[in-house]
């Protein structure tokens, strides 16, 4: 017989669900359930929490499997989880690539696999965890703090939510290599941009978010975004974690996380989070860290194998990676040379000691090896666009390759050593005073001014493990400030910072109320700096996501989502299928969703223009390359003047306009490329780098960026009175803004050229042909 009490509660839930279902099918009559703003973010988690559980069951599964480790704490052992399991996901999606499996399904399956095989290990883990959870009990300051941060993160989700959050670099190669692959199903050599070349790691994420089914393209950009913010809570994560391990306290310091947030560049421009590789890079410092420094104080070479793994999953992410493992590796050598003495005799830990950095090494090549194999067979060169030298087959190439490569893309310090390190050291003790960028004002400390301060107190704190965490982070800023002291670079290694001035922090709150007093205010004036330059750079982003959400709210939420770089989408709607589109002198890419070349001098190795001298070696260089089509930026003159005149008149002449497309005017390649003419000769008038008067067009070769050379004589030079008479003999002609020419020649312009180019600072002339 059924129990009443029983029975009358399972009426009550059975009618509440009715009710519920009733209620949720009206609001579903006025507005659609794929409308509301719960229900569209609700997907976007779930797909994320299927991410982050698969990460979770496969780097737990290699934890305890392959690197034999079961007796980490097991909050550590859940967070080196997940950074393993990202590593190991990112390298079956290459292997799914290889095999031309990047289809819909794979988004699905490859994940859903991984939990349903792994799923109880990992369950146990959490369980562990559920049923004895950490003691928080906090103080008014620690609510206060909590508070803080927890304000703070809502602010770095809403700032990172929407597709205006892309950065530039995401736009540009990261995101936009995963729209390659999506489209063409497989891995596809990048043969026409050197950037897409680089570490990988982050394309691959986004490859997987790009293949979901069931969204749109905004949303795929959206679902992408997230995984960097789950991934930046993991880092969160990683600094309780390495805070209690450098203190060597197994409980406590629940808020250390709360700490990531006295360095407020990670809400200004460029160094926010934005779909780009430097917080993903970031996610990987302190694992990395932790597990080779518990390889160096007690040599277990499982433990380097773990580090050596971590560290090629962070070569994987962004080649800055050697700010980090390198003052690491040195450290295992170190210890390593200190085990070689006769005295440590012939022990376990002896042996693990010697092959500690040998282990290490090993195991980063192995991690790194999908990044390594797919440059070797795309590029033959496994460094591909690095080490171009000790490369010579490396394809594609160009002369002086190497040179215009680090002058442009990767423009890393040059100068006398001595000088260079000298300034390096100082910067490495200034930086939070001295680094700016065009998004950042000079003179606030935005990167974090705590750390710095707080230097004395980490150095007489008398403990082995933070001092080994300031050695790391000095060697990390060192190479840092030496190398391209940029603000988004720094984002990479930031978390080391975070872990020493939390742990300086607690040691300081642990010496009595003056020490506390310091403290607070010492926060407080970092807050009071960082709070008023994040809220600006970031109110942006926010006003945009709380934007979106009204616009979901309202019913109009695809309408706003289609705006979201609706300039290179409208360019996608305008092209075949099949087109092939040079990016004349720009680079964003995203949304065009088309196979894209670049022509930008130092930024690819496929396009020279320095040997061309006519319309007809253009035309020919790009039918070769198999150009559809050309997008040009009426804004963004060429990178030199040879290559100005001798696109445009290519494009003037024999181009096919099909108007302005978004942002760009698209061009569309002739049937049959122009009769050869004479080379191009091109008159200058007050053209920054040339002296006025008449020059062969290959002389004109001066790139914009970069460093400047001399200024360049002409082949037949021409001052005021004499500026007339080479008119007759040039077929290009660039003028300087403002500048007054003589009557003759103005009137010489007028009848016998045409403007085809005008830009803030001058304008092109293109002989008309008759």
């Amino acid at each position: 017989m059924v129990d009443r009490w029983v029975l009358s509660r399972a009426v009550a839930l059975g009618g509440s669900i009715a009710l519920l279902a009733y209620f949720a099918t009206e609001l579903h009559h006025r507005r659609p359930l794929g409308d509301w703003a719960a229900v569209f973010l609700l997907v976007i988690w779930a797909w994320e929490a299927l991410f982050v559980s698969a990460c979770l069951c496969l780097g737990h599964w290699a934890l305890e499997r392959v690197f034999r480790l079961r007796e980490l704490p097991r909050v550590e052992s859940v967070a080196w989880s997940m950074a393993l399991g990202v590593i190991g996901f990112v390298a079956l999606l290459f292997a799914c690539g290889a095999v031309g499996l990047f289809r819909p399904w794979v988004a699905v399956a490859l994940p859903g696999v991984l939990v349903a095989t792994n799923h109880r290990r990992v369950s146990r883990a959490f369980h562990a965890i559920w049923t004895a959870p950490p003691r928080l009990g906090l103080s008014g300051a620690g609510f206060a703090v909590a508070a803080a941060g927890l304000v703070a993160l809502a602010g770095i989700y809403l700032g990172a939510m929407t597709p205006a959050a892309i950065s530039c670099d995401a736009g540009w190669f990261h995101m936009s290599s995963a729209e390659d692959y999506v489209r063409e199903g497989r891995l596809v050599p990048q043969i026409g941009d050197w950037a897409k070349t680089l570490p990988q790691l982050t394309a691959m994420l986004h490859t997987w978010a790009f293949l979901v089914p069931g969204m749109n393209t905004p949303q795929h950009w959206m679902l992408g975004l997230h995984t960097e913010f789950v991934l930046f809570v993991m880092t969160l994560l990683s600094v309780v974690v390495a805070v209690r391990w450098v203190l060597d306290t197994p409980d406590g310091h629940h808020l250390a996380w709360a700490a990531y947030f006295l360095f407020p560049s990670i809400f200004i421009d460029d160094s926010n989070l934005g779909g780009a590789a430097d917080h993903v890079q970031a996610f990987f410092a302190l694992p990395l860290l932790i597990t080779a420094l518990r390889a160096f104080e007690r040599p277990d070479l499982r433990m380097a194998a773990l580090a050596g793994t971590l560290a090629g999953g962070s070569f994987s992410t962004k080649i800055q990676a050697l700010y980090v493992v390198l003052p690491l590796f040195v450290l295992l050598c170190a210890r390593a040379a200190w085990a070689a003495r006769p005295a440590e005799g012939r022990t376990g830990a002896r042996r693990a000691a010697l092959l500690g950095p040998w282990t290490f090494a090993a195991s980063l090549i192995a991690a790194w090896s999908p990044q390594l194999v797919r440059n070797a067979v795309s590029h033959r060169n496994p460094f591909y666009p690095f080490l171009l030298g000790w490369f010579p087959h490396s394809y594609p190439t160009m002369p002086d390759a190497s040179r215009l490569f680090f002058e442009h893309l990767a423009p890393v310090g040059s100068g006398p050593f001595l000088q260079s390190a000298r300034h390096a050291l100082e910067t490495a003790f200034t930086f939070p005073f001295e680094t700016y960028g065009p998004h950042a004002p000079q003179g606030v400390p935005f990167i974090g001014s705590v750390f710095t301060i707080l230097l004395p107190v980490a150095l007489l704190a008398r403990r082995r493990r933070v001092l080994l965490s300031l050695l790391v982070s000095f060697g990390a800023l060192f190479q840092w400030a030496y190398v391209f002291p940029v603000p988004r670079n720094l984002q990479t290694f930031l978390p080391l910072l975070v872990v020493v001035t939390a742990a300086s922090l607690a040691e300081l709150w642990s010496r009595g109320l003056v020490a506390r007093a310091f403290a607070v205010l010492l926060v407080a004036l970092q807050g009071s700096w960082g709070a008023a330059e994040a809220s600006v750079s970031a109110r942006g982003r926010i006003d945009d996501a709380l934007a979106l959400l009204e616009t979901i709210v309202s019913g109009d939420g695809r309408k706003r989502l289609d705006e979201y770089f609706s300039g290179r989408r409208a360019l996608d709607r305008g092209l075949p299928k099949n087109a092939v589109v040079l990016l004349h002198t720009t680079y964003a890419q995203l949304g065009i969703n088309r196979r894209t070349l670049l022509d930008w001098p130092g930024f690819q190795g496929l396009i020279d223009y320095r040997p061309m001298r006519s319309p007809r070696d253009v035309c020919g260089r790009f039918r070769e390359l198999g150009v559809t089509h050309v997008a040009t930026s009426p804004e963004w003159p060429a990178h030199s003047r040879q290559e100005e005149a001798l696109v445009d008149a290519f494009l003037a002449r024999y181009g096919r306009s099909r108007g302005p497309m978004g942002e760009f005017v698209l061009w569309a390649m002739p049937p049959r490329c122009p009769p050869d003419t004479p080379p191009f000769r091109v008159a200058s008038f007050q053209m920054p780098g040339y002296e006025d008067g008449l020059y062969a067009v290959e002389r004109m070769t001066s790139l914009d960026d970069g460093p400047r050379p001399a200024r360049k004589r002409a082949d037949v030079p021409a001052g005021a009175a004499a500026a007339a008479s080479i008119l007759p003999e040039a077929d290009v002609v660039f003028v300087a803004k403002e500048v007054e020419l003589p009557a003759g020649v103005l009137k010489t312009l007028a009848v016998g050229y045409t403007i085809v180019a005008a830009y803030p600072d001058y304008h092109v002339y293109l002989r008309s042909l008759r």
